[in-house]
């Protein structure tokens, strides 16, 4: 049963060079423009960027503030209702 799991997951390697550089611009933007996100919040984006995905989290104070940069498409949902966070 947990092979059935793993072997539906998405696995996206930070090793790609590309995720790198995304997460070097997104980090020195970060940085210039006073966004609070942390080293790993900053991989996670970077992640999503590179592969086109939609990054989608619970962690608001983490994500919230990328909203609109342009950096990656970003939903937050609400943990305790499941619903999106406007």
């Amino acid at each position: 049963m947990l092979k059935d799991i793993i072997d539906e997951l998405l696995v996206l390697p930070i090793s790609r060079p590309e995720v790198h550089q995304q997460w070097a611009k997104l980090y020195s933007h970060a940085k210039a423009t006073g966004l609070a996100i942390q080293h790993n919040d900053v991989w996670i984006a970077a992640t999503a960027s590179v592969a086109g995905l939609r990054l989608i989290s619970s962690d608001a104070a983490a994500f919230l503030p990328l909203r609109g940069t342009g950096w990656v498409d970003v939903d937050v949902i609400d943990a305790k209702t499941g619903a999106l966070v406007p």
